[in-house]
């Protein structure tokens, strides 16, 4: 199930207030207008937490413009400030309680901006629900496995795998219990994760085992070790 927010840039008669000296100005629409959701922080969302949401937006095709409001789908309401340094740019922060809504659910969010009747809406930008860590380091490093060949080193009780678009944190916690591992953080930039073994291979073969055995899994693109440069 997907929680749809909306967040509606509201430009009334192309005209604007700018917050700090509300001196109306007038957009220029150029007839090629794009608006882009270009990311959030954080990217994920704990599971019973309230989260403030940073959104990021940027509009292209217009000029001569400042702050504009933005509204939310139910009772969320929010400014999209421009960034200082960065013209077209623009900045929003939601705060959301993820209360009641499932592991693996998303909110969508939808930029609009409404310009002389004319609609821009961005492409949607899912912000999901996860017990993971996320892009986390788990703490101290394990013990130290050589590949006798090629005399690269790796963590002898971590691998990483990436996982298909959309794969379940159910089946994902699936993956990891089928090598007596737990999910030590992941990275959903490149939807991969880090695995920490319970007990570290003994040998670089045997790590080497372990980690095929994740490609038995249909949900599993590829996996890998963990490897360390010449400076740990």
């Amino acid at each position: 199930m997907l929680f749809r927010v909306s967040i509606t840039i509201i430009l009334l008669s192309l005209q604007i207030s700018t917050v700090s000296d509300a001196v109306s100005q007038t957009l220029t629409y150029t007839g090629d207008a794009r608006l882009v959701i270009s990311g959030t922080k954080p990217m994920m969302l704990k599971p019973d937490t309230q989260t403030n949401i940073t959104i990021y937006v940027s509009m292209f095709g217009l000029s001569d413009y400042s702050n504009i409001s933005i509204q939310v789908d139910g009772d969320i309401v929010a400014m999209l400030s421009e960034s200082p340094n960065s013209r077209g740019s623009f900045v929003a922060e939601v705060s959301v309680s993820t209360e009641n809504i499932p592991i693996d659910d998303c909110l969508t969010f939808v930029a609009k901006a409404v310009i002389n009747s004319k609609v821009l809406e961005s492409d949607p930008c899912e912000v999901c629900v996860s017990s993971f860590n996320f892009m986390s380091p788990y703490g101290e490093l394990g013990p130290i496995l050589e590949d006798p060949e090629s005399g690269f080193r790796y963590v002898a009780d971590e691998l990483i795998f990436k996982a298909k678009p959309k794969t379940k944190e159910e089946a994902i916690l699936r993956i990891a219990d089928s090598v007596d591992a737990e999910v030590a953080s992941w990275n959903p930039y490149l939807n991969s994760y880090l695995l920490k073994l319970s007990k570290p291979a003994e040998g670089y073969t045997d790590l080497v085992k372990v980690k095929n055995r994740l490609l038995e899994h249909p949900e599993v693109v590829r996996s890998g070790l963990n490897s360390i440069s010449s400076l740990h």
